[in-house]
């Protein structure tokens, strides 16, 4: 098992979780507010919800434009 040291990546963690709960929430929060109204519920918008954290650790990771955050990331995505 690789390990790594934490402190040498440029990780933004709170605007990851600060964008991660408001693309959930608010995707979450149209979703319940269709479900009241009896409106078309949006197939996107369950996607969105949940897969919120993905997207919000990429443009985390467009923003920050690190290219070790960038390895580390694509890096543990093959290693599965």
């Amino acid at each position: 098992m690789k390990t790594f040291d934490i402190m040498s990546h440029n990780y933004k963690s709170k605007l990851f979780f600060i964008l991660s709960f408001v693309i959930t929430w608010t995707a979450g929060g149209i979703l319940i507010y269709q479900s009241r109204t009896s409106g078309q519920k949006d197939l996107m918008l369950l996607f969105l919800a949940y897969m919120g954290p993905m997207f919000a650790a990429l443009i985390t990771m467009l923003i920050t434009r690190d290219q070790k955050v960038f390895r580390d990331f694509f890096g543990k995505a093959y290693e599965l």
